[in-house]
């Protein structure tokens, strides 16, 4: 039985183990790859994490796959698995306790952006957010406006999505504050806090 469990074990190791060599290897490629989807992220825009299409879709799919095969090297193992899985984590718990510093937390996140002042599209802003006009338009459906001058300020947050602030009362100026394009918003749709 003892020689059964080590032949069990000589050929089962390899298939679901690791050297020391590849697991530091799957550790940098996981932070590596981590990286370079952040400053995509930041390069391409929030807009990415928006709500998806069908296309959408098929790409986070295909990002995925991609990330999985340069993360878990050329035989992936339950071991690198486990080793990617940890550094992804753990890279996840650093940006979260770097975000917490105004200093590093634009190095990670995209601003919010100003897609539309009571409603006129800001085609420059829509362009750089990579927006396109049919998700503006739906968005501002879901939101039950039945006129574009309804919508007094249409935002493109962090989070990919979009938030629409409707007409018909002054805004606290606190809640556009760092919004990229705040200084196209007139005076008379701010809230006067003297």
């Amino acid at each position: 039985m003892a020689d059964f469990l080590r032949w069990a074990w000589a050929e089962l190791w390899p298939r679901i183990g690791i050297d020391a060599l590849d697991a530091v290897a799957v550790a940098l490629s996981t932070i590596v790859i981590y990286g370079f989807y952040v400053l995509l992220i930041r390069v391409l825009g929030q807009r990415l994490l928006a709500r998806m299409s069908g296309f959408d879709a098929a790409a986070v799919v295909a990002v995925g796959a991609i990330t999985g095969r340069v993360t878990l090297g050329h035989t992936p193992t339950l071991a690198a698995g486990a080793i990617a899985l940890l550094t992804l984590f753990a890279m996840e718990a650093v940006v979260g306790e770097m975000r917490r510093f105004a200093r590093a937390e634009h190095l990670f996140d995209n601003r919010a952006i100003l897609l539309m002042i009571e409603g006129r599209i800001q085609e420059d802003l829509v362009r750089r957010a990579h927006v396109v006009e049919d998700e503006l338009r739906s968005a501002l459906r879901r939101a039950g406006l039945h006129q574009l001058e309804q919508a007094a300020l249409v935002v493109l947050e962090r989070t990919g999505e979009l938030s629409i602030t409707r007409s018909g009362s002054p805004i606290d100026p606190y809640l556009v504050e760092g919004v990229v394009g705040r200084e196209r918003i007139p005076e008379r749709l701010l809230e006067d806090l003297d």
